[in-house]
């Protein structure tokens, strides 16, 4: 019967300590706790049980009581609103994306003007390709 009522010592602990947002937001392994401690206390001396339940018991007490007196305390209110401004999701900034140039062709296709001889900026912003190096040609000696 001891581990039964650490049990429902540690289930009522759970429900009256936490929130029900805080409570769900839980990963699901840690509801399972007290059926795990209540095993525990099958194969442990039975004053350790003895003391989980007292444990359980004034701990729970002690906590609803403070918090019912300090629910309307000024400080403990401006605290509350402290945390919730740092605890609330902040909006990723948006990546930046540079604007890309607009490319201009002459009115005039297929004609050698100088206007056409001019780089045109690309969508990449490079002016002009690079120019390909000739390669020197040295001087054979014949034999």
């Amino acid at each position: 019967s001891l581990p039964i009522f650490l049990i429902f010592s540690q289930i009522v602990s759970q429900r009256l300590l936490v929130s029900k947002e805080q409570y769900d937001a839980q990963p699901q392994w840690t509801k399972f706790l007290p059926i795990i401690f209540g095993y525990f206390s099958l194969n442990v001396p039975s004053g350790l049980a003895v003391y989980w339940v007292a444990n359980n018991i004034v701990t729970t007490g002690t906590n609803i009581a403070l918090k019912q007196k300090f629910k309307n305390d000024p400080e403990v209110v401006a605290l509350r609103e402290r945390i919730s401004k740092v605890d609330a999701p902040v909006e990723k900034p948006k990546p930046y994306v540079k604007p890309k140039e607009i490319v201009e062709e002459s009115a005039t296709v297929g004609m050698a003007s100088e206007q056409s001889q001019q780089p045109v900026a690309s969508s990449r912003g490079k002016s002009e390709p690079p120019k390909k190096r000739k390669k020197k040609k040295g001087k054979r000696s014949k034999k």
